[in-house]
């Protein structure tokens, strides 16, 4: 079912229904000590009263579409990329469009005006400003402030509770009702650098970690040293992109070359020490290891890489991490089949973000990266799961 017919569907189902949502939770963007700057960054942008995230009306990509809230699916065309434009005022645009969240020319001292998106001109209808309040963000329009009324961006009236509902320019009203204020939550990455004996699984991971940071992705995470498998499958569920470089596990069955299972060594041990997560539970896990579950839903992820050895033993739809994970609800995940290099793995790892962040597709990427390696450090054994034509948000 394409994501207009779901619309569509879930309007209906509105309609019938008419259940309201209310849910109210902390702010989750980087803030300096000037609680009205942010930082620049890819955000979703989500609105504390109906618990939906703005996006462009049926994905649109064309100037003048509308916004709207909508359950969160992770797709880019609900993801903003917010830039410092002058000040503390921001420009907002469409990861999917590359247009700008705008007032429209004629709206600009109107209520219940639907905002769009346009080709970004600087125009003052296109700048933002963010107010920190306790339960969200008051998001303004620069054009506003020519006028007495105090106008923001807001979830819009109208008989559908949930997704469907326009978001609006209205005027601000301070009281119990939280259409008007906002939750933004930045585009996550996590690393895991696992320490284990003479391996190198951290350095490659900070470079592309700096690399990010200075190209505004706000959000990355490096941890290095151990983790728990509790503290894996938390990340696991909750972040966009995940990637471990640590050793890899294979399982087989009793006296079979088939695998059982595929994990990742979370840290320096070995034996009833060792803790690791896997694809699948088997009879002999240690105590601390962990697994994925068929009642978990990975479907925040959009990439998932585990690059250690025989991750992804025996190729796709196999009992393998890839293939578990996109299996449970993520968009992509890639492993590897064999048993490959650890220096040459960094050199991939770097190799691989660089194309990926040039707006090269998932396939793309690791076609060009396991072609800049040998034979001999069984990189090109690559496995993508899941789909190969999504890009990382530029």
């Amino acid at each position: 079912m394409n994501k207009v017919t779901k619309k569509y569907l879930a309007i209906l189902m509105a309609v019938i229904m008419f259940i309201t949502s209310c849910s109210i939770v902390p702010v989750n963007a980087a803030t300096t000590a000037d609680t009205n700057t942010i930082d620049e960054g890819i955000y979703y942008i989500r609105n504390v009263e109906y618990d939906k995230y703005m996006q462009i009306d049926d994905s649109g990509s064309g100037s003048g579409a509308f916004m709207e809230l909508w359950n969160k699916d992770g797709a880019d065309d609900q993801l903003w990329k917010i830039t410092c434009v002058s000040g503390n005022y921001y420009s907002i645009l469409s990861v999917e469009s590359g247009l700008a969240l705008s007032v429209q020319s004629g709206n600009l001292n109107k209520a219940s005006k639907s905002l769009v998106q346009e080709t970004y001109t600087g125009a003052y209808r296109q700048q933002w400003s963010f107010e920190y309040t306790t339960n969200g963000y008051i998001i303004r329009p620069r054009s506003g402030e020519s006028y007495s009324k105090d106008w923001c961006m807001a979830a819009g009236t109208g008989i559908f509770t949930a997704n469907g509902r326009n978001v609006e320019q209205r005027e601000y009203t301070d009281n119990n009702d939280h259409k008007d204020q906002w939750i933004l939550e930045s585009y996550s990455v996590v690393f895991y650098g696992v320490t284990n004996s003479d391996h190198d699984h951290l350095s490659a991971l900070g470079v592309v970690r700096n690399d990010l940071l200075a190209n505004k992705w706000n959000n990355v995470v490096l941890f290095g040293g151990a983790m728990s498998s509790s503290m894996c499958k938390s990340d696991l569920l909750s972040t966009d992109i995940f990637t471990s470089r640590s050793h890899g596990q294979v399982i087989l069955y009793s006296v079979a070359t088939t695998g059982a299972s595929t994990g990742i060594l979370l840290n320096d041990e070995t034996g009833s020490d060792a803790v690791c997560f896997y694809s699948h539970a088997w009879s002999g896990m240690n105590s601390g290891d962990g697994n994925i579950e068929s009642n978990e839903d990975y479907s925040n992820i959009d990439v998932a890489l585990f690059i250690g050895c025989e991750t992804a033993y025996g190729g796709v739809g196999q009992r393998n991490l890839p293939t578990a994970i996109v299996n449970y609800g993520a968009t992509a995940s890639v492993g590897f089949a064999e048993s490959i290099s650890c220096s040459a793995a960094n050199t991939w790892t770097i190799n691989f973000y660089s194309k990926m962040r040039s707006g090269a597709t998932l396939e793309e990427a690791v076609d060009y990266t396991c072609n800049l390696a040998s034979y001999s450090s069984g990189l090109r054994s690559a496995v993508i799961s899941g789909d190969g034509t999504i890009v990382f948000p530029q």
